[in-house]
């Protein structure tokens, strides 16, 4: 006996994690460090070329707790001859 398990009802999308970083030597300056979520790296809008200080506080946890956007969209199907898929399906 095949059992299905159900389409959930929504789609779930988390991106990128941010951190803010207010800058050492001008205090009106912020940089922000972001791990892509498809990656995981590292990444600092700061003119520095290697990895930064601001980078290294973002792992140590010095600077809190990084912000994150989580979508959620209706799932919606696709009707096929034999049946509906997903979006995800489709596009893979």
């Amino acid at each position: 006996m095949q059992t299905s398990t159900p389409t959930p009802a929504y789609h779930f999308t988390a991106r990128d994690l941010t951190w803010s970083a207010p800058s050492d030597t001008n205090a009106d300056t912020t940089y922000t460090v972001t791990a892509s979520a498809f990656d995981a790296e590292l990444r600092c809008s700061c003119p520095a070329r290697k990895t930064c200080k601001h980078v290294r506080r973002a792992l140590a946890g010095e600077l809190g707790k990084p912000r994150c956007k989580v979508t959620q969209a209706p799932r919606r199907s696709v009707p096929e001859t034999f049946g509906f898929v997903t979006p995800r399906e489709v596009c893979a």
